[in-house]
């Protein structure tokens, strides 16, 4: 069957009650490729659900300065020392984070 290569698969089923064959494995194809759209779109979902939250290690650092004000000498200066590199790391990790979840917010928002 000859369909003009001008109408959209829709208008040449309309008008012929039936497709050529390249034409529907044209449309299996990409009915199979949405389905691995959508399979990526739950792999995106689970792993922005095992993210950690920003502040997933406050309550530990609070509890570290606690424990720094019952310290005195080299032990404090230490672990102050300790609780400022924790806190600039958690600063670059909560970045990264928020990086990444916005990350997967535009690759969910471009899914169909």
């Amino acid at each position: 069957m000859y369909v003009n290569s001008n109408l959209s698969h829709r208008e040449a089923f309309s008008m012929h009650g039936s497709l050529p064959e390249d034409r529907m494995e044209e449309l299996l194809d990409a009915a199979e490729e949405l389905d691995a759209i959508c399979d990526v779109e739950d792999d995106l979902n689970v792993v922005a659900g095992h993210l950690p939250e920003e502040d997933f290690l406050n309550d530990a650092v609070k509890n570290l300065k606690e424990l720094s004000a019952n310290m005195r000498g080299a032990n404090k200066e230490k672990l102050l020392a300790i609780i400022k590199v924790v806190e600039s790391e958690l600063d670059e990790q909560a970045r990264a984070i928020e990086f990444a979840q916005e990350a997967i917010n535009k690759a969910l928002f471009k899914l169909p």
